[in-house]
């Protein structure tokens, strides 16, 4: 089937994926990507170091990423229902999107409070780590030192066939905090050029409170995770979990067109311009009840499609460019087996002065 959709509206990119659990424990994992019905599990089982850590500190877990297989067309690699647990703890972390891009110049970590889920995006060409996922715990209860085994667990999909994943986590503790991730300043990348914030930090630093690191006056995350962080946030361990599921093409999709509505009555017509290098964000749940939240960023002719997606219910939302006012949201978009959703487009016009 297909749908039309003749209202101004706009934006997206990729597909739907359905988890795959993978579990992993703080310090490096391998993840290869391939395609496989049935996912792999692996664990890591690390100790939790240290001198402990006092009632009312914070503990701020964190993860980076490093993929090969790249090749030239962007690829985004999703992280739901990931947890970092202990004897004495149990944190549920939030989703994560991260979108390896060939049009992007800049990496950057944002955190999209109402669907939960941090969203990175990074060039291709990055050398080094991007961040991955994090998130915070304030202490109610002593947390005392030595080994206390810890497990980071994440569910892992992808876009693209053949790709490889390395990944590693670290904890660290601060004297103070903030549980609004959008105040956090999170680094996106471990590299001093690229990145939001030019230092020379590890991807995840959390930058607006690394003044408050305990243990570590450099605040420079990740080095806690190799052995200087003396307040009881130190983890080490590797694993290894290949041939992570990729979902099988749904031939489900949507689409559309960001565009200058010059004449305001919500249609493309002959003359008017796309508009490119906006965000879309499609979110919803799918018929399995699981959480959805994509992104893209539309083309030069400001067309967007998100390809494979599972039968469910949908939005999709633009962020209207600063010169332009218009529609924010499309939202009751409902996709069955073999439908094809068109012109889902977002019309917009100049902002009045």
């Amino acid at each position: 089937m297909t749908l039309l959709h003749f209202r101004s509206r706009r934006t997206g990119t990729p597909s739907r994926r359905r988890p795959v659990r993978t579990v992993s424990r703080f310090g490096r994992a391998l993840e290869v990507l391939d395609d496989r019905i049935t996912p792999t599990a692996s664990s890591i089982t690390s100790s939790f170091n240290g001198g402990g850590v006092k009632v009312g500190d914070n503990l701020w877990f964190s993860s980076d990423i490093k993929v090969s297989g790249l090749g030239s067309a962007p690829v985004t690699v999703h992280v739901d229902h990931a947890s970092v647990s202990s004897d004495q703890f149990n944190v549920a972390l939030p989703d994560a999107s991260i979108t390896f891009s060939p049009s992007a110049t800049a990496a950057t970590t944002t955190f999209d409070a109402a669907h939960n889920t941090w969203l990175t995006t990074v060039p291709i060409a990055l050398a080094g780590n991007a961040f991955l996922d994090g998130g915070a715990l304030t202490v109610a209860n002593k947390l005392t030192g030595g080994n206390k085994p810890l497990n980071w667990r994440a569910n892992f999909t992808t876009d693209t066939p053949g790709v490889t994943v390395q990944w590693e986590g670290a904890a660290e503790a601060y004297k103070s905090f903030s549980t609004n991730y959008v105040a956090l300043g999170v680094n996106p990348v471990d590299s001093s050029s690229g990145g939001k914030h030019p230092t020379s930090d590890y991807a995840g630093t959390p930058e607006a409170f690394k003044a408050f690191l305990i243990g570590n006056p450099h605040g420079v995350a990740g080095s806690n995770s190799n052995g200087s962080n003396s307040n009881g946030a130190n983890l080490a361990g590797t694993a290894v979990a290949p041939d992570l599921y990729v979902p099988p093409a749904s031939g489900i999709s949507l689409s559309g067109t960001v565009f200058v509505d010059a004449d305001h009555d919500g249609v493309m017509d002959n003359g008017e311009t796309g508009v490119g290098g906006v965000q879309i964000t499609l979110t919803g749940t799918d018929l399995n009840g699981n959480q959805v939240t994509l992104t893209a960023t539309t083309a030069g002719d400001g067309t967007y499609s998100f390809q494979d997606l599972a039968p469910g219910t949908y939005s999709v939302t633009q962020s209207v460019p600063f010169f332009l006012q218009g529609t924010n949201t499309i939202s009751g978009i409902v996709l069955k087996a073999g439908d094809v959703g068109i012109n889902f487009n977002f019309g917009d016009f100049a902002r009045a002065r």
